[in-house]
């Protein structure tokens, strides 16, 4: 136990060491390689997403460079200024009542009584 406590830094105190000491001392060392195992794995997933993105774009550009060649458009949907393929359109129709299709927290809800 001695030597495991000499290992871990932990101090012996007149060469006995308390099992509370020792316990808390390999909890402790058993979470730091926990987390930086995590924090490995994380990294990891990190550069691979890092490559998926990287390929991702070069594809894109050779499309984009393959679409000019064929002298076809450069974006699909008829490119920026025009997004999701053309002009808005206005809407048609009643508007809805004030406040029917409010975000907020507690729409629809009515007040307590107070």
């Amino acid at each position: 136990c001695t030597s495991l406590a000499a290992w871990l830094a932990e101090d012996v105190k007149g060469g006995k060491a308390e099992p509370e000491r020792i316990f808390s001392a390999l909890h402790t060392f058993a979470m730091a390689l926990e987390k930086a195992h995590l924090y490995n794995v994380e990294c990891e997933e990190r550069e691979a997403k890092k490559q998926r993105m990287a390929a991702a774009a070069k594809q894109r550009e050779e499309e984009m460079s393959k679409r000019r060649a064929a002298g076809g458009p450069e974006t699909p949907r008829g490119g920026p200024e025009t997004p999701r393929g053309g002009p808005a359109t206005p809407r048609t129709g009643p508007k809805p009542p004030p406040g029917a299709m409010s975000l907020s927290i507690g729409a629809g809800v009515p007040p307590r009584p107070g």
